[in-house]
């Protein structure tokens, strides 16, 4: 079963009235598309008034909200990047601010889930010392040193 983010928190982190949105939830797959499209203006630093900029406010009340909803957004968007550019993006942007945010809260399911092309968004992270979460960094240091 595909999974969802909910039409409320959608309507939430647009602004939009949930009648103004399509019908039901939305599917991670289609929302990573979308994402997806906001990134890569973001890795060519033509992110400003992007059409697909209301993707990041849904990403950033994810992060608040759901941390394991964001994580699988995450990867969703992850396994659709087009270039280096694209994952460092995403890592200096969405997945950084998820490990900072709730890094204790997802570190599991990222051990379980640490695919090459994960570790690699890992090893992107650019937080400093004095940011990191000394129970969750080392582990997610091994996990973007890991080959």
């Amino acid at each position: 079963m595909t999974r969802t983010i909910p039409r409320a928190l959608v309507s939430e982190a647009t602004g939009m009235p949930e009648a103004a949105l399509p019908e039901g939830d939305l599917p991670l797959p289609r929302y990573a598309e979308h994402y997806g499209a906001f990134l890569a203006a973001l890795a060519q630093e033509e992110a400003e008034g992007h059409p697909e900029q209301w993707t990041d406010a849904v990403m950033g009340q994810l992060i608040a909200s759901d941390p394991a909803l964001a994580l699988a957004a995450i990867r969703a968007i992850l396994a659709g990047a087009r270039d280096e550019a694209e994952v460092a993006a995403l890592a200096g942007g969405a997945l950084e601010e998820l490990v900072l945010a709730d890094g204790a809260a997802v570190i599991d399911d990222l051990e379980a889930g640490a695919d090459p092309a994960m570790r690699a968004a890992l090893a992107l992270l650019d937080i400093p010392p004095h940011e990191r979460d000394p129970a969750v960094w080392p582990r997610i240091a091994a996990l973007a040193s890991a080959t």
